[in-house]
């Protein structure tokens, strides 16, 4: 989905059960910068979240938008474990993660774009917007199958009007819904889904 575009930093792809981490080594102290040029969605656009974190957002109708990714807050360590200020801003299509480094920093340093789609272990997660969003329109899971990789593309409209129902109590207790593979819908929050229940 996206790649480093400075040639001094190094790309480590590290598969999680819910979605991709890209480890991105800084290899030299002039690299201060890198810059992340995005294949969005037709209509999808990045949007800044209150914790630093960008939402990947597309429109669905009416005027509607909803999430169908995110780039978690950023994180950055030196060679010795020491974190450094990061931050993300958007530039078009392109996500751009500064790191501050001082004197001090030993180099290489390693920064961490992770991108969450919110599927995890044979499970589809939903946040609480999403879970609201759903509890409101049963044609929203189709919105959010076009964004999710095979099978789910497939499974979740066939089971739209059920996860609906399911959403519409789960909201009434400030939890999220959750879809397995096996065709369950069930409830979660806290750490469960990556923490993604937020």
């Amino acid at each position: 989905m996206y790649s480093a575009s400075d040639s001094s930093a190094a790309d480590v792809v590290q598969p999680l059960a819910d979605g991709v981490r890209v480890l991105v080594v800084e290899a030299a102290p002039t690299t201060r910068e890198l810059r992340f040029p995005l294949t969005l969605p037709s209509g999808a656009f990045l949007a800044p979240q209150d914790d630093g974190a960008v939402s990947v957002d597309a429109p669905v109708g009416n005027g509607a938008v909803g999430a169908v990714g995110e780039f978690q807050s950023p994180w950055a360590k030196d060679a010795n474990g020491k974190a450094l200020p990061t931050r993300y801003r958007i530039e078009g299509k392109t996500l751009v993660q500064t790191v501050t480094a001082t004197a001090a920093t030993a180099y290489p340093i390693v920064a961490d774009p992770h991108y969450t789609w919110g599927i995890v272990t044979g499970t589809v997660y939903f946040d609480k917007a999403e879970t609201a969003t759903i509890a409101d329109r049963a044609d929203w899971v189709s919105v959010f199958a076009n964004f999710a990789p095979w099978p789910w593309s497939s499974i979740l409209p066939a089971y739209a009007t059920y996860i609906r129902t399911v959403a519409q109590h789960v909201r009434t207790v400030g939890l999220c819904v959750s879809f397995k593979s096996t065709g369950v819908a069930g409830i979660y929050g806290g750490s469960q889904g990556d923490g993604y229940c937020r």
